[in-house]
């Protein structure tokens, strides 16, 4: 199973998992990494290559604010629903 690795300062954390792009050219982001990465339909995502020790990467640049705001909003969900829980039970 391929570990962590550092390569010219950049954490490479392997999801082990590949997949094949479709006729189109097309590669699907699977469910996990969307929610892991909290992206969205519609969410415009930037890519670039790198060329590092003899091998290319393709790698995605997620908005670190918008995944932010995304996670605060999903946490703030969260506890007004364990609060409307916690109001229930006390009638």
């Amino acid at each position: 199973m391929p570990q962590n690795e550092w390569i010219k300062g950049a954490l490479l954390i392997p999801e082990n998992n590949s997949y094949k792009v479709d006729g189109s050219g097309r590669i699907v982001i699977p469910a996990y990494l969307r929610s892991k990465f909290r992206i969205e339909a519609g969410d415009q995502l930037e890519y670039f290559t790198s060329f590092i020790d003899d091998s290319w990467f393709l790698c995605v640049r997620l908005d670190a604010k918008t995944q932010a705001e995304r996670a605060i909003a999903a946490m703030e969900e969260a506890a007004a629903a364990l609060e409307e829980i916690k109001n229930e039970e006390n009638i």
